[in-house]
């Protein structure tokens, strides 16, 4: 929990007459408010305490999805320091494809749209940070997002059929036993759902129309955790694809339509229509210079993109995206506040500047930080240390200690468990807390410092590596199909059977395995670490091959054989097995496939 003391701290800077000069031009009534002179820290502490002090719905809207992801973290955190009685912080991601394109967007896109569209109509988000291609989009009225996500509760009446009915429309993949996110089963009047974004799945049991009970359950078990007050199914989709097209017999799936939508329904309502609250929005707009070159550039390749691959019944940029003109009206029904670095804009709205700088980087020099410290705290400036998680916390607080520099914490010692504030002191001019931001800022005329979590100790950057699969991947890909009574195939002991994942204590650590059962009724326990060792096994159905010994030399001797020898259903072993036998393993294919 974050103290009084971090915002005490911060007047200086929210008292500067700039800050008071835009919210009270905001107040009365102007749609147009520039604040120049803001470091990337300083645009989102500028953006929490105005939505704040406004109590209205806000959008911040950067030039880039990175630059929005980059953002969301640092709003967020300020607005834990400034809360809003409407709600969090979101961010709202821009699809990665364009419409007429043969791929599809990236599923979790996909999925962080449809439930952060629900919560902004629902009323659960009181800033959202977005591209500005998200916000070139043109949405569907406010109920259609609601209308997405289901709430229920015992002794709620809905139908059976028109609950399962919905759950498929909305994304969700129907399966026999729910696991993973988006997935949902039905037994008899009984329902297990897993909703994207929660801790576990919940099982939810009708008698009649009528709602008996809802609890959570285990995915790994399937065993009832506790029962819930309500549960929210969020959608995995922004609109409800019709069941309609299945076949009599329901056995073919109907074919979802474009990920974009239902043709020739262009959306009427901008991104800033669908807060729940009917105060006028306020958008935060992150260079407004870079955001009109971005949409710009969005807008053209969009055009570009439907003159190359649009087919001629193909809705043209236009259904799917507001033009220049459009989105600037649709702006004018907001109250807008540049935030700039440099003061670029030149109109008749009001301007006011806020004067920040990036603060010092140490390079692990811990006696230049704290002689620097020391001087601003001497000079009547108030100092904040953050680090990135508590262990570094503890150790900014033994440097303190160590160097006699009083400091106070900035948030209570349940979230900062793990060292004691002993000696910290209330009236102390250093604040020690965790926040998510690396790069501080300085804000010179209020002599306030926040530095980041990387300015006193260097943090060596995220690199992106190659993307490639985990070892379990192999068996997890199939993990969805396999069920207790299939075939699998162990490098070492051959073919087996999958009786089912077991947790197991042994010298006081538990662990999963997975169970397969050989020849004499022998049992295998292999840990989840060594998946890469098993592969499911497929044979044509109804067939039943023949189980391996444990420790028998049948396997071994087919395996070494190579394409020399034959296989036991008469065809000559693959190359995959010579490829097992080099590496020692076979997780470098995706699966055995022998006949029956």
């Amino acid at each position: 929990m974050i103290l009084p003391a971090v915002r005490e701290r911060l007047e200086t800077v929210l008292r500067h007459p700039s800050m008071d000069g835009a919210i009270a031009a905001l107040r009365a009534g102007g749609q147009h408010v520039s604040l120049a002179g803001l470091h990337d820290v300083a645009k989102a502490l500028v953006a929490a305490y105005i939505a704040h002090e406004l109590r209205r719905p806000a959008f911040f809207v950067t030039d880039s999805n990175r630059r929005a992801e980059a953002l969301a973290d640092t709003v967020r955190f300020f607005s834990t320091i400034f809360p809003s009685a409407l709600g969090g912080v979101a961010t709202l991601p821009a699809f990665d494809t364009l419409p007429w394109q043969s791929q599809s967007p990236h599923a979790d896109i996909l999925e962080r749209r449809a439930a952060t569209l629900f919560r902004l109509t629902d009323g659960q988000v009181s800033l959202l940070v977005a591209p500005v291609s998200a916000a070139l989009w043109r949405y569907q009225d406010p109920y259609v997002y609601l209308s997405l996500a289901r709430t229920l509760a015992t002794d709620k009446e809905i139908p059976l059929e028109e609950l399962i009915t919905h759950i498929g429309s909305v994304g969700y993949t129907r399966t026999e036993m729910v696991e993973m996110p988006g997935q949902f089963a039905v037994r008899g009047g009984i329902i297990d759902v897993f909703s994207p974004e929660s801790p576990r799945p919940v099982r939810i049991e009708l008698l009649g129309d009528t709602v008996e009970s809802v609890r959570e359950f285990d995915p790994r078990t399937q065993r009832s955790v506790a029962p819930v007050v309500r549960t929210t199914l969020l959608p995995l989709t922004e609109w409800s694809v019709p069941a309609d097209s299945s076949s009599p017999d329901g056995d073919t799936p109907w074919e979802a339509p474009s990920f974009f939508g239902p043709r020739q329904q262009a959306g009427a309502s901008s991104l800033f229509e669908l807060a729940e609250s009917s105060l006028r929005p306020i958008v935060f707009l992150d260079e407004p210079a870079a955001i009109r070159e971005a949409a710009t550039k969005h807008l053209a390749s969009a055009v570009e993109n439907y003159e190359r691959h649009g087919q001629a019944n193909a809705p043209t940029a236009e259904d799917y995206f507001w033009n220049q003109d459009q989105f600037a009206a649709a702006l004018e029904k907001t109250s807008q506040v540049n935030l700039e670095h440099l003061a670029l804009g030149i109109g008749s709205h009001p301007q006011f500047e806020l004067p920040s700088r990036p603060s010092a980087r140490f390079h692990g020099d811990v006696v230049a930080c704290m002689n620097e410290v020391k001087s601003q705290l001497g000079a009547g400036g108030r100092v904040f240390l953050t680090a990135a998680s508590t262990g570094e916390l503890e150790r900014l607080a033994d440097i303190c200690r160590e160097y006699e520099v009083p400091y106070v914490l900035g948030e209570s010692e349940d979230a900062a468990a793990g060292f004691t504030a002993e000696t910290a002191q209330e009236s102390a001019g250093l604040l020690l807390m965790r926040s998510p931001f690396a790069d501080g800022v300085a804000f010179p005329e209020a002599k306030v410092t926040m530095y980041g979590n990387a300015d006193l100790f260097e943090v060596t950057p995220a690199l992106e590596r190659p993307g490639r699969k985990i070892r379990t991947s192999g068996f997890f890909s199939d993990f969805a199909e396999l069920k207790p009574g299939d075939f699998v195939v162990h490098v070492d002991h051959g073919i087996g059977q999958f009786e089912g994942l077991r947790q197991i204590e042994s010298d006081g650590r538990r662990g999963e395995f997975m169970l397969l059962r050989y020849a004499e009724d022998s049992r295998l326990y292999v840990p989840l670490e060594r998946m890469d060792l098993v592969q499911s096994y497929r044979v044509v159905e109804g067939a039943h091959p023949s189980l391996d010994k444990l420790g028998g030399t049948g396997w071994n001797t087919r395996k070494n054989a190579g394409p020399q020898v034959a296989g036991r259903h008469g065809r000559p072993a693959s190359r995959a097995v010579r490829r097992a036998k080099n590496r020692g393993r076979l997780g470098i294919f995706s699966r055995w496939k022998f006949p029956a």
